[in-house]
């Protein structure tokens, strides 16, 4: 929906309802899993194209680090994300992401020992 700016004669604060969800916590809260991830030759470059990981990278040369807090609802994407590097990307923690990365092979190893 669409407002006027030039019809709108006053604003008021108002109280959350009742039953409204607590606010969701900042990406990077302390609180979340911290990702610690050494990057190789391939690795740092993939990142290079990442607005968002890239300004995270310690280091311009291999080894290279990168360590930072997400939401434990995005752990499978960085298992994805992380997991397809291979030997470019080591994830030193947390143990939660690497048993995703783990579950992640296996999954491939168990699709491909099919065809």
């Amino acid at each position: 929906k669409a407002y006027r700016v030039d019809r709108i004669e006053r604003v008021v604060e108002c109280e959350p309802p009742p039953n409204a969800p607590p606010e969701p916590l900042p990406y990077d809260h302390p609180s979340h899993p911290r990702i610690r991830v050494c990057l190789g030759p391939k690795g740092l470059k993939r990142l290079e194209s990442d607005q968002h990981l890239f300004p995270l990278v310690r280091g311009l040369e291999a080894p290279a680090a990168i360590e930072f807090h997400c939401p434990p609802e995005e752990l499978d994407w960085y298992a994805r994300f992380f997991g397809d590097l291979l030997e470019d990307a080591v994830v030193e923690s947390p143990r939660e992401l690497i048993d995703r990365i783990l579950d992640h092979a296996a999954t491939l190893q168990k699709i491909y020992k099919k065809v």
